[in-house]
């Protein structure tokens, strides 16, 4: 979506020496959707390295279950819960910054633009 909108813009920008509206304006709505899909993009990773870690914690978890033979490891008398919060909080040590951003604040972001240029068209008309 953030694609073909900043797609719409750019054919706006110079597809129309009669446009609507001023070029700045569309310049700085696009960088504006630039700029948000950059970080959801940045987000969207950290969110998957955080469930990738919790998920590689269950999984070795579950071969020491499986596996009586093989070597144990700490996760042996933790519970689940507990290895969640190993893998949550080993997550957060490597995405100081972006952990604390919420995915659905960024997301929500993205309507702001779309209300930015409904404005100028309603107060330009």
């Amino acid at each position: 979506m953030i694609f073909v909108f900043g797609a719409a813009v750019v054919s706006v920008l110079y597809g129309s020496n009669q446009s609507i509206i001023h070029p700045t304006v569309l310049a700085g709505v696009l960088v504006g959707v630039g700029v948000l899909g950059f970080l959801l993009s940045l987000k969207h990773y950290e969110r998957n390295r955080f469930h990738s870690k919790i998920a590689g914690k269950f999984r070795d978890a579950l071969d020491d279950e499986m596996n009586p033979s093989a070597p144990r490891t700490k996760y042996q008398n933790m519970s689940i819960s507990d290895i969640r919060e190993l893998g949550r909080i080993e997550s957060e040590r490597n995405h100081l910054v972006l952990s604390k951003i919420r995915l659905n604040f960024l997301w929500s972001l993205s309507f702001f633009a779309f209300i930015a240029v409904g404005a100028h068209y309603f107060y330009t008309a």
